[in-house]
């Protein structure tokens, strides 16, 4: 008997957190991370090189290898229709930690694809495109014919804009930029509800960067999938995400529409890379950055992981971890706690009790000169 889920929740992390294990120190790499993702929704998640971005996608698709051990948290993932019995919990959610191996084979690229940082290494170098794309359709799909599946291949192609002639080139015949999309065909074979993209625009020039991303959410409308965007660029996660994520030392520090951060970041760190790019338009401003490096996973400060960098800190962020909790976005009451996501800021500038003063009107000053 099939049912059909009747929610607009897709993806529900809850309290997740990975280590690596080594002879030098276990590596706190995601620490404790919870969000939701809705169906059709592109969820940015940006910061540092080593704030976890990685790990914490390849935790939620199941890819880690030791010494990566996922110490803590869920995944519970809501397909649009399901099987009765096929999960154990009531409210029709599949926990993708607790799959099976044929359970999982199922459920990547049907449900959940990935598109990785470097295409040229994702991509075998001695298969053509024809074989790599229909090697994915019919591993899924053992009825699927070799006409079927080439077909299906050429379909692909036209999708993210590439002439069918080039099915049969190799990856070294290829652009970055045609490599890419490829990567992306390939990760639309079996029309997930899901993709993640790993920086797929990196190393590309801004052109290319572009027209990817604009064919990223022409796709998106047309066939209605959600995506996890990771990139350290957060002004490209400024024009196309709904919801954007910061991670800083293996945390969330804050969270909320992309609006509401281009406007109001809140969390210092936040507002430290926002400010790390010039502005178009307005007057000339000197950008100073961020000072200081991101801390070392092994050994992350006491209190805030930030305090070290942060023009802001003061004596309570030397000592207390600060949680994720909800505060107002611009024109708008706090939401309840545990009332959805919201605008959330992991910054004790903003609570009452440890700072009554209140946080700055602007945490600018810190960055521009």
């Amino acid at each position: 008997m099939i049912t059909e889920v009747r929610t607009n929740t897709l993806l529900e992390i809850k309290h997740m957190s990975v280590d690596y294990d080594s002879t030098r120190g276990t590596v706190h790499a995601v620490n404790d991370v919870s969000f939701t993702i809705e169906r059709g929704q592109i969820f940015g998640l940006a910061g540092e090189s080593g704030s976890g971005k990685s790990t914490l996608a390849y935790a939620l698709a199941r890819l880690l290898q030791p010494p990566a051990v996922v110490t803590r948290g869920q995944v519970l993932y809501y397909p649009r229709e399901r099987e009765v019995g096929e999960t154990t919990r009531d409210d029709g959610a599949v926990d993708v930690l607790a799959l099976n191996p044929a359970q999982l084979r199922a459920f990547r690229w049907r449900e959940l694809s990935i598109v990785f940082q470097s295409a040229m290494n994702a991509l075998n170098p001695v298969l053509d495109i024809n074989t790599q794309i229909t090697d994915v359709l019919r591993a899924h799909n053992p009825l699927m014919t070799a006409t079927g599946a080439h077909s299906r291949a050429v379909e692909l192609l036209k999708l993210v804009g590439i002439a069918s002639d080039r099915l049969h080139s190799y990856p070294h015949e290829l652009s970055g930029g045609m490599r890419q999309r490829v990567m992306i065909a390939i990760a639309l074979a079996l029309n997930p509800e899901m993709i993640i993209m790993d920086e797929p625009t990196t190393a590309l020039d801004v052109v290319v960067q572009r027209d990817i991303l604009m064919q990223l959410m022409r796709l998106r409308n047309d066939f209605d999938f959600s995506v996890i965007f990771i990139t350290h660029d957060l002004s490209l996660l400024l024009e196309i995400a709904d919801t954007i994520a910061i991670m800083y030392a293996g945390r969330i520090v804050e969270m909320g529409t992309r609006n509401d951060l281009l406007r109001h970041p809140r969390h210092p760190y936040t507002s430290g890379l926002l400010h790390s790019f010039p502005t178009l338009h307005g007057p000339r401003h000197s950008l100073t950055g961020i000072a200081g490096s991101p801390p070392d996973l092994r050994s992350v400060p006491p209190g805030c992981a930030f305090h070290p960098r942060c023009a802001f800190a003061f004596a309570a962020c030397r000592t207390i971890v600060p949680s994720l909790l909800p505060v107002a976005s611009e024109g708008a009451e706090v939401p309840p706690a545990g009332g959805g996501q919201g605008t959330c800021v992991a910054c004790h500038l903003y609570d009452a009790k440890l700072n009554p003063e209140g946080p700055p009107e602007s945490l600018e000053s810190a960055y521009v000169n």
